[in-house]
């Protein structure tokens, strides 16, 4: 998890979840399109290790 401070306007904080944070409350939903969306950051993640490796 991320904060991100926003300087221009005021005081504005902004949270920003990473995928593994995202990846584990579509697992707790459990519906049909959060379980594609888990097998979309799996392969997303997938891919990234790879070229990482490289």
């Amino acid at each position: 998890m991320w904060i991100y401070r926003y300087p221009r306007k005021g005081n504005f904080n902004l949270r920003i979840a990473d995928l593994t944070e995202i990846r584990r409350m579509k697992i707790e939903v459990g519906r049909p399109i959060d379980i594609a969306d888990v097998a979309l950051i799996d392969e997303f993640l997938e891919i990234t290790r790879e070229n990482s490796c490289q």
